[in-house]
């Protein structure tokens, strides 16, 4: 998908965009610092299909919410936003730069509004997303895969450095069937440190590695206070 279709959602407020940040967020990313930022980088064994993702912890707030930088790269396009996801994992708050007119924007999300309009407490709301998201998480999971073992430990060695991770194997089943391969640690920033996807009808296997873990870094979008509905036009 083209980063500037992608990027349509960010910019009109569409409500599917908050629903696959909440999904980004939703489970616990691991034990980053502020300014600790991870680089995953994806594609092909060839070096085809490139995408990158960037996610940096800027600023914990007060009452728990956290700002993220977020940055996603193909080689052709490259979508950046920074987004304040509350404690309990719903992205509230999107800032970004519109493209064409270069202005910084905030808004505050569909999702928010709801949860606001809701009148339901925080423990109550997050009970009725865990349950949304486990269903949503379990119907991925009852059409794509089968059942995961772990493998056990092991370390693995990628351009962010050496970790030592659980390996996790599953299958997607289909016409023909495929081998995931995942090396994760509750003590790696993001979790992630190796995805390999492999077929036996094909040598060009598809992956996903840790390749940076950060330090120092911060927002580039000022603080605002946002608006609602919608995007907000906001002095730079």
């Amino acid at each position: 998908m083209s980063m500037d279709y992608f990027g349509q959602f960010v910019w009109d407020n569409d409500y599917i965009f908050p629903e696959y940040l909440a999904k980004m967020f939703w489970i616990d990313p691991g034990p980053y610092e502020q300014g600790q930022g991870t680089l995953l980088e994806a594609g092909m064994k060839s070096g085809e299909g490139l995408f990158r993702l960037r996610r940096v912890l800027v600023e914990t707030t007060s009452d728990g919410g956290r700002w993220w930088v977020v940055e996603m790269e193909t080689e052709f396009d490259r979508l950046y936003f920074e987004v304040l996801v509350s404690s309990i994992n719903v992205p509230v708050s999107i800032r970004y730069i519109h493209p064409e007119s270069g202005d910084a924007r905030e808004y505050i999300t569909i999702m928010a509004e709801q949860m606001e309009q809701s009148g339901l407490s925080p423990e109550t709301m997050k009970e009725l997303l865990s349950e949304k998201m486990n269903q949503e998480f379990d119907r991925e999971r009852e059409y794509l895969f089968s059942n995961p073992v772990i493998l056990g430990e092991e370390a693995v060695q990628v351009p962010a450095g050496k970790f030592m991770a659980v390996h996790v194997q599953d299958e997607i089943a289909g016409d023909v069937t495929t081998t995931v391969d995942y090396r994760i640690s509750p003590d790696v920033p993001g979790g992630i440190i190796r995805i390999t996807y492999t077929s036996p009808e094909s040598d060009n296997a598809y992956g996903t590695e840790l390749t940076e873990i950060s330090h120092g870094n911060s927002g580039k979008i000022e603080p605002r206070n946002p608006q609602s509905p919608g995007p907000e036009l906001l002095p730079v």
